[in-house]
């Protein structure tokens, strides 16, 4: 809390945002794209790749590219008995901007969107020699942490782990 503190001259508290929709999925659209969608079937309004993206979508399609989800939904998707909400992922932007999910909303058999377990043709030996390079990062930041160098970056022993 200390810390956060500092940073509350940062922030903006919304207290005026509202809707009139008093049925909790298609608010939950509503806030996630921007839009209202008066076809939303309640209460089986699963996602479907014609419905608006999510902003968290929008922003990783106007982001520059790169090889990992821009964005992330913590702890898993909403949704419920079997129904992901529609509005939770990019839509028709396609999957390219659907967020990282580590797991399906509760009650759902969907596959993870990026999931996170390596290649079936991923090799062992690199696995094993990436998890050497992480040890040694970490070893080397603890050492940097306490003020004393520890072992020395050497380009060798890290292009041995990549």
């Amino acid at each position: 809390m200390p810390k956060l503190t500092k940073q509350m001259d940062k922030v903006a508290v919304v207290r005026s945002l509202s809707h009139k929709s008093n049925n909790h999925e298609p608010s939950v659209y509503h806030m996630l794209t921007g839009r209202q969608n008066p076809a939303l079937v309640v209460p089986r309004n699963a996602r479907t790749r014609s419905d608006f993206p999510s902003f968290g979508s929008v922003l990783s399609a106007f982001a520059p590219p790169v090889d990992v989800p821009a964005f992330a939904t913590v702890p898993r998707p909403i949704g419920h008995d079997g129904v992901t909400y529609a509005g939770t992922h990019a839509g028709f932007l396609g999957p390219k901007f659907d967020p990282l999910e580590r797991a399906a909303a509760k009650g759902v058999r969907e596959p993870e969107t990026h999931p996170l377990t390596p290649l079936p043709d991923f090799p062992e030996a690199r696995l094993v020699a990436r998890e050497g390079l992480r040890k040694l990062l970490e070893k080397q930041d603890d050492g940097l942490q306490r003020g004393r160098l520890g072992t020395t970056w050497t380009p060798t022993a890290i292009g041995r782990c990549a």
